[in-house]
């Protein structure tokens, strides 16, 4: 997440972190196996896609921080941070609090 200095837009935020059907799969994967460090490959692998697109599709979520890419021995791990993804959850329920409040003011 930005810090606090820089307030996220909701709907790149969103963009950022779910808005195809790979981005929740990557999500849901790394909820389904809390701990697990997984290769670029071996991800594309076990999701059903290939390598190139996965990088596209994941470059949201290493930028918000949810996943972080680690190099070992020739090779790039990927580590999800469930705190970062915590911190964007909240992020986005309390967006979604306060517009739903102020159009409740109208």
């Amino acid at each position: 997440m930005p810090g606090p200095s820089k307030k996220p837009d909701l709907k790149k935020l969103l963009e950022l972190w779910v808005d195809s059907s790979l981005k929740v799969q990557v999500v849901v994967f790394f909820h389904d196996n809390p701990g697990i460090i997984e290769t670029l490959e071996g991800l594309a692998k076990r999701l059903g896609t290939n390598v190139d697109h996965l990088r596209k599709e994941i470059a949201g979520h290493i930028s918000l921080g949810i996943l972080r890419q680690q190099k070992t021995d020739g090779m790039t791990l990927l580590v999800y941070d469930r705190r970062k993804e915590a911190d964007v959850q909240r992020f986005i329920e309390h967006e979604m609090s306060k517009r739903t409040a102020e159009a409740s003011a109208r």
